[in-house]
């Protein structure tokens, strides 16, 4: 049986097509058992070269892509020049010229790109923004967005939201607001599929004058405008309501529920939720669904229900249907004793309808139709994660995102009709599967018997055994590593390192008790699972004791990498931070502008009550047990983490005569969202690293 081979070369080899063989008889709605012809054979288990950095450094040449529902274009967010740019492509390939469409702003990124209608594509792009009001009142920095639309062609390229128009009042706040954009625009909460051109937009576009005179803080309440895409007309469907901050329609496109944050001395959530059988609008402030614990999804045909994830007897959160209007569950949809529902997967339309759920490293098919599909495309592409990222109104052309920790990742056109792939493009030219390092899950044991998994990746060709090793914490910390192209975890298995990526107690994916034993645990046993995972790579044989390091950013990962350093100062023979927190106290404050935020208290800890607690885990605060060389890397437009966090600890740092490096990024946020940015990090980090963990000598 022939099997599959990933498509290598100029990009322009990639339109041949590799076609599906059916086998046997054909399954209802041309779904057949289907295989792919294979060009090389398998590679075999040696050391993978030395590649070059920079292609570990490059952005994906393909981030999404998206058929048309008409199938005659597709759109794709592509690397040029080291940035993210829109394009459309006419089908089939290579049939007609590809479109630009360069970024409104050098400062603003693309964020997404959808099609509106058969001639129309919407795009949505963001920046880190300390725009506040014109320098009159301190505003806390944040991201804001822009959301255009284009016609296929390349033409009528315009902003479709246009600035808000105020009357003049006098006062400072209409004054500011006149003719200003809205923060942000691109939060589409519903793409109305049987009317023209037309989606309905929450946008965040008034200061909210009574929070301020109050207060003394702005928030941003949230209006409704159904806009035309092609023109940037609007009418209002909701005028600006006070505290509310997004809003979500039902499956008949009627606003059902708004979102609100207020501020009373702390920040307070709530939701004002419009009940079908009276018509009324009815507030609740102590839902479950404002926790962390849950997310709302959608709402069922009847809007007396919803579906959304939350814990289930198993502990573990599943798809569960949610009755608004006494709101607690009224049943399970899907579960898994073992595994945890991490996002659904929904119909690739606008439809809205629910056809999967994404378990740990698969997806799980509710819809028959779907899952009978996904298990011919399965068979055909072994190995590979799978996920249809789009399909045309009749149901016969689908694209198909393939992917896996080793794959970076292909694009392919599936006709379900003629049973046939034809490769589109590839996510990361010069990175092939059979170079990458393997990457596997293990287990081990805290200090307190909890048990925590992590990836392991280890230089290809290589034994296991006595290797110089990273410790790479991830960020969040409510977030989870998981068996998908990890682009600085392959950069250092290339470069001879054997990495470990714990899911450590805070993490995702292990059930809502395991999330909340991470609770005000910065610093503390969060930090012991890290330990004990270093710990554990030496007592198997993988790691070199005296040639470990600590490697981590994107908030909570670096923060950990610096306290690696202060918990266990002979553990670790150095330490990288990137884009991370050094002062706990400084950055909650900035985050909720003074006041309290109780979700972010019960996960960390409140400034005004817990103020030793958070100094006594804040790296700064105790550089003098500090011992090995440091690493700093932060972006000066990281608005998640403040550039300061960075800056302090360094001159705190140098000021106790600490071994350290500061290396500041000019551009590339709080993910390094270019190839500037990531070559840099990647730079600055080799070289750090060879120059700190060569073996030591004996004496």
């Amino acid at each position: 049986m022939m099997q599959h081979a990933r498509y290598r070369s100029h990009p322009r080899a990639l339109t041949r097509v590799a076609s599906y063989v059916a086998l046997g008889l054909a399954a209802l709605s041309g779904v057949a058992p289907l295989v792919l012809a294979q060009d090389t054979p398998p590679a075999g288990q040696q050391p993978a070269p030395k590649l070059p950095l920079k292609l570990f450094a490059q952005l994906e040449r393909t981030r999404w892509a998206e058929i048309s529902p008409d199938g005659k274009h597709f759109v794709s967010i592509s690397n040029k020049d080291g940035h993210y740019c829109v394009m459309i492509h006419p089908l089939p390939l290579n049939s007609g010229k590809t479109i630009l469409y360069p970024p409104y702003d050098p400062h603003f990124e693309v964020r997404w790109a959808h099609w509106r209608s058969d001639s129309r594509v919407l795009v949505s792009e963001i920046a880190a923004s300390d725009r506040g009001l014109q320098g009159s009142i301190l505003w806390h920095p944040s991201d804001e967005t822009r959301l255009f639309s284009a016609a296929a062609d390349g033409s009528a390229f315009i902003n479709v939201i246009r600035p808000l128009k105020e009357e003049a009042t006098g006062s400072m706040i209409s004054h500011e607001n006149a003719n200003v954009a809205a923060f942000i625009q691109d939060d589409v909460i519903d793409w109305l599929p049987n009317e023209q051109d037309q989606v309905l937009v929450a946008i965040r576009e008034r200061q909210s004058i009574d929070e301020y005179e109050r207060h003394g803080v702005f928030t941003k309440d949230a209006a409704v405008r159904k806009v035309n895409v092609a023109s940037g007309e609007y009418t209002y469907l909701k005028s600006p309501t006070k505290g509310i901050v997004t809003w979500r329609t039902d499956q008949a496109h009627e606003l059902r529920l708004g979102f609100g944050r207020s501020f009373r001395g702390e920040v307070n959530r709530w939701f004002t939720y419009r009940d079908p059988a009276t018509g009324e609008w009815r507030e609740s402030s102590k839902s479950p669904l404002l926790t962390d614990h849950y997310v709302f999804l959608e709402f069922d045909s009847d809007p007396h229900y919803a579906f959304v994830l939350g814990p289930t007897e198993t502990g573990r959160r599943g798809l569960l249907r949610w009755d608004m209007v006494a709101d607690k569950p009224s049943g399970t949809l899907y579960s898994d004793p073992q595994s945890e529902v991490e996002r659904v997967v929904y119909a690739p339309d606008h439809s809205r309808k629910i056809i999967g759920v994404a378990v740990e490293d698969r997806l799980v098919y509710l819809d028959p139709l779907w899952k009978r599909r996904m298990e011919s495309l399965h068979d055909a592409l072994p190995g590979l994660r799978l996920e249809v990222t789009s399909g045309t109104r009749d149901g016969t052309q689908f694209i198909v995102h393939a992917f896996s920790a080793t794959e970076p990742g292909v694009y392919y056109q599936f006709d379900a009709e003629k049973h046939k792939l034809t490769a589109m493009d590839y996510a990361r030219s010069g990175l092939e599967p059979e170079q990458m390092a393997p990457v596997r899950w293990i287990e081990y044991q805290a200090q307190d018997g909890l048990t925590i998994h992590g990836l392991l990746t280890l230089p290809r060709g290589l034994p296991a055994k006595n290797l110089p090793a990273v410790l790479l914490p991830h960020g969040g910390p409510i977030a989870r590593d998981s068996l998908v192209f990890d682009w600085i975890a392959q950069f250092l298995a290339n470069r001879g390192y054997a990495v470990l990526q714990p899911n450590f107690r805070g993490s995702t994916g292990y059930g809502i008790a395991f999330v909340d034993a991470g609770d005000r645990q910065w610093g503390h046993a969060m930090q012991d699972d890290l330990t004990d995972g270093a710990q554990w790579l030496t007592h198997q044989g993988i790691a070199d004791p005296k040639r470990m390091a600590i490697v981590g950013g994107w908030s909570y990962g670096g923060y950990a990498a610096l306290m690696g350093t202060i918990k266990t100062p002979d553990l670790f023979r150095c330490a990288v931070s990137f884009n991370s927190v050094s002062d706990l106290m400084a950055w909650l404050n900035s985050n909720t502008s003074g006041f309290k935020d109780e979700e972010q208290a019960k996960r960390i800890g409140d400034p005004s009550a817990d103020r030793d607690m958070l100094e006594a885990v804040s790296p700064i605060r105790q550089i003098d047990k500090i011992k090995v060389p440091i690493l700093l890397i932060h972006a000066k437009d990281d608005l998640q983490v403040k550039f300061d966090q960075s800056q302090r600890m360094y001159d705190a740092l140098q000021k106790a005569g600490k071994p350290s490096k500061f290396v500041p990024l000019e551009s590339g946020e709080h993910w390094m969202l270019n190839e500037a940015a990531r070559t840099q990090f990647l730079t600055a980090l080799e070289e750090f690293l060879a120059s700190n963990m060569q073996p030591l000598q004996t004496q």
